[in-house]
């Protein structure tokens, strides 16, 4: 049994395991050595025989002894050996409930609670654990595409699970997830029925995400002046330009020997796009003691101190081969190239003896342009430090390898990416003491730099989706009409027709993307129907209002007057 680096050794009394010519030479069963050289069995120093009468199949009932061996071929930093449903005994010992289910669950309750689903359930008498799994389908089997574990609950931890989501984009709407909950024997073995165990929350006070949006032409070249200039500002970038908060409101902690706190350890980030494949990052991170990457560090050192990382792919999620979505993400259990290429860029700046910025460093292991690394300024500033940088998307492509450019989604188009980011903190030079990265999905381990799967799901939207993405146009006998009157002082009307008995929800977003009213949330039955907005309360300006009828969505604009 053999892998790259290490494997299992097995050997066998050769007494046993095979006839008696075989067993007249002496045969041990050793596996196949990664470095040792060894083959999969041994006669003293000559080849195994490999055909009849001198062989015979390999039999659990020979084991004389099992032992891991790990060949390490990376001067000893190798991995950990992981062994499952290994029994040593004898024969005639009755394993059923060590390979039983235990009774099936049931009993689960499913509730929105401010910004997370609480999922609850009743102890299962004998269960030695839970699983808690979640999709944005109706789960029936959950082992079927786009059903993923959020996490194994031991039998002495709480009953109840707090499922945080965000949603990535305003024009989603209500996000229904849908959950089920399974058993677990005290052997590890899942009853995976899930008939008495399922459900699903809408919940229309989850937390939106901030996403990445379209930069006009002319804050484009703004803001490739400031850069140009060694400007480290975000004045250019429009005003209600959505921001990344990395803080310990939104953050994991992956790695660490203190506990970070937001005055050491947090950032705030925007990021713009061009349909010429440009991003604009502009960040401040906040850090009590700024400790820069020395000129002479190598890019791939460059994690050991005051450092942001970048990790996306570019590929849209509902697109994927192996079955992604909003809720998921991208399947990738490692970094990929071709048609679903992953990324991760770090930034930081560079000091010199006196620690006087004197560059910049942008990391990535594929081919860019030669200027790619002069297209960032690193500034400090009080409390912290920050950068303004140009990522040029066409350029990180390596085509060698088949990466393939995702294209810049235009004005009314919207994409949605797995995308993360990280803070690494290095109080000490060369001494990183903790980091933490943007994501909360429960997945998420120290292994997130390679996983893709471990990361959020982020909207790229063109100017126009912002926030919202149909127009009303009917379908199917769903029809959104626009308010009455457009503008409105005092209150509106919104007129909608519904083609079919349905779950509604009728909400107002600002310029922001900011929810500002829900003024409906229940079922109504098929036919014209209206709802009344106050808009008394509201300032004046331009207003997004959505109507989410089961599968149909649809916005309108209107605006208000004073």
């Amino acid at each position: 049994m053999a892998r790259d680096n290490g494997e299992l050794m097995f050997e066998l009394d050769g007494e046993t395991m095979m006839s008696d010519a075989a067993a007249n030479m002496g045969w041990r069963y050793t596996g196949a050595w990664s470095l040792g050289g060894f083959g999969i069995g041994e006669v003293g120093s000559f080849d195994p025989p490999t055909s009849d009468p001198l062989w015979a199949e390999f039999g659990w009932d020979q084991l004389y002894r099992i032992g891991p061996f790990w060949d390490d071929a990376n001067g000893g930093n190798g991995g950990p050996i992981f062994m499952d449903d290994v029994y040593i005994g004898g024969p005639n010992v009755d394993l059923s409930a060590a390979t039983q289910p235990t009774t099936a669950m049931s009993g689960v309750s499913f509730s929105a609670n401010g910004e997370v689903n609480t999922i609850s359930w009743s102890e299962v008498e004998g269960a030695g654990g839970y699983n808690v799994y979640a999709s944005r389908q109706p789960i029936t089997d959950i082992d079927a595409e786009n059903v993923t574990l959020l996490k194994r609950v031991l039998f002495d931890e709480p009953t109840s699970l707090d499922h945080r989501v965000e949603v990535p984009h305003p024009s989603i709407g209500a996000f229904t997830v849908y959950y089920a909950v399974t058993t677990l024997s005290q052997f590890g073995v899942e009853n995976p029925d899930v008939s008495m165990s399922a459900g699903s929350v809408s919940n229309s006070e989850l937390e939106q995400r901030a996403y990445i949006r379209q930069l006009e032409t002319a804050e484009a070249d703004n803001i490739f002046d400031d850069l140009d200039a060694g400007n480290v500002t975000d004045a250019s970038f429009p005003a209600d330009q959505p921001v990344f908060v990395v803080d310990s409101d939104h953050r994991t902690v992956v790695e660490g020997t203190v506990t970070p706190t937001d005055e050491d350890v947090s950032a705030r980030v925007k990021i713009g796009y061009t349909t010429a494949e440009e991003w604009f990052v502009y960040a401040e991170i906040m850090d009590d003691d700024v400790r820069l990457a020395q000129e002479s560090t190598s890019g791939g050192e460059t994690y050991l101190f005051d450092s942001m990382e970048l990790a996306f792919g570019h590929y849209d999620v509902r697109n994927t081969e192996d079955g992604g979505d909003l809720l998921i993400g991208s399947p990738h259990q490692d970094m990929q190239r071709g048609d679903e290429p992953d990324y991760q860029i770090r930034i930081t700046g560079r000091v010199d003896g006196n620690d006087d910025i004197v560059g910049s460093s942008t990391n990535i292991g594929f081919s860019i342009d030669e200027d790619f690394e002069n297209a960032t300024v690193v500034d400090r500033m009080d409390g912290g430090w920050k950068f303004l940088s140009l990522i040029p998307m066409d350029q990180i492509q390596n085509a060698a390898d088949g990466d393939v450019l995702l294209p810049a989604p235009d004005r009314g188009e919207i994409q949605f990416i797995p995308f993360t980011i990280s803070i690494n903190d290095a109080d000490a030079t060369g001494q990183r003491e903790s980091q933490i990265i943007l994501s909360v999905k429960p997945n998420v381990t120290n292994q997130w730099w390679n996983t893709p799967a471990q990361w959020e799901v982020v909207a790229i939207a063109g100017r126009d989706v912002a926030p919202g993405v149909e127009d009303g146009t009917p379908r199917d006998g769903f029809s959104l009409a626009q308010t009455v009157p457009n503008p409105a002082s005092t209150s509106a009307e919104i007129g909608f027709t519904l083609g079919k008995a349905s779950d509604v929800q009728v909400e107002v977003f600002n310029a922001l993307g900011q929810r500002v009213a829900v003024v409906a949330n229940e079922t109504m039955a098929a036919g014209e129907r209206s709802v009344t907005l106050n808009t008394s309360g509201l300032a004046p300006g331009v207003y997004v209002y959505r109507l989410s009828a089961g599968d149909y969505v649809a916005t309108r604009r209107m605006t208000v007057v004073r």
